[in-house]
Order: structure tokens, then C-alpha cells, then sequence
């Protein structure tokens, strides 16, 4: 399993320009933790499923498979208040797979191209450590389909 948080994906953003992209829930839409908890393990879910149909196999637990291990606050305004660089910042609604619920994190270029360069991996990562900055209030948790492999999830924790 790889350790993800807020990094950014290379796709299309909801103006169809490529741009990079952080998928996230939309707290006024998840009012409690429980809810965004839900919410959560429902992504990993799905993402697995794709996975699976994807590479036409089961896909190998847990090192094949993504798990929701809890979330992070974060405030648009702390976001746009981030120094990007070439990017700035703005939240689209974005219902997937009957979520809707779901939002994009775009990080759109200013000049709507992105550049080879603006997409190193070490800028991407440049912009997962600025988001990382804002993130707050971490709130643990494990999907009940994870009680299985929650010793080896435990070394995945937020806090």
C-alpha cells in the first residue's frame, strides 16, 4: 500500500483543461465524522473495484489495495492563501460513481497550459508538502471491511 495524502493526479479539470486534481469530500455535504467516515471507505471501495476490473484479477490485500485510513480538515481559504507557484487553487463539484458528495481540489495552471516542468514529480510533490501545511485535525479511522488487516493499517496513521 502506498501512503498517499493530497497528492495531486494529473486530469482533466471541470473547465476541460488538464490540470492536477485532488479528490476530496465536501464537508457541507458530510456534516458529521461519521459521515465523511462513510464516505471514506466507500472511495476505497470503489477504487479497488476499478482496480480489480482494470487488471481483469482480485488484487492482493493489502499491498495491492487502497484503504481509507481517516481525514484531514481543511479550509479553502488556508488553501488559497498557499504560495503555488504557477497554480491556484479552487474546489469543483465533482459527483462520481453516485457520490455526490465528491469534489475535485484543482490546482489550475494561471497561464492554462501546463508546462513539462510544472509537471516534475518534484513540483507535484513541492505542492503536496505546501497542501499538507494546511491540513488539520486528523481523524483516524478503519472500515469495518479492514478489521482484518488493521494491525498492518495501524502503521498508516495520521496522526
Amino acid at each position: 500500500m502506498k501512503e498517499q495524502v493530497a497528492v495531486p493526479q494529473v486530469d482533466k479539470m471541470s473547465d476541460g483543461l488538464s490540470g492536477l486534481i485532488v479528490s476530496v469530500g465536501a464537508r457541507a455535504l458530510l456534516e458529521s465524522d461519521a459521515d465523511v467516515h462513510v464516505f471514506g471507505c466507500k472511495i476505497a471501495k470503489l477504487g479497488n473495484e476499478k482496480k480489480a476490473v482494470k487488471l481483469q484479477r482480485e488484487l492482493k490485500r493489502p499491498e495491492e489495495t487502497s484503504h481509507y485510513r481517516g481525514f484531514y480538515e481543511i479550509l479553502l481559504s488556508e488553501l488559497e492563501s498557499l504560495d503555488l507557484g504557477d497554480f491556484s487553487v479552487r474546489v469543483a463539484h465533482w459527483p462520481e460513481d453516485g457520490l455526490d458528495e465528491h469534489c475535485n481540489l484543482e490546482l489550475a495552471p494561471n497561464n492554462k497550459e501546463i508546462s513539462k516542468s510544472a509537471l516534475r514529480k518534484s513540483a507535484i510533490t513541492e505542492m503536496a508538502v505546501e497542501i499538507a501545511s494546511v491540513l488539520s485535525d486528523p481523524r483516524d479511522h478503519t472500515c469495518p471491511e479492514d478489521q482484518d488487516i488493521c494491525e498492518y493499517l495501524r502503521g498508516f496513521s495520521l496522526l
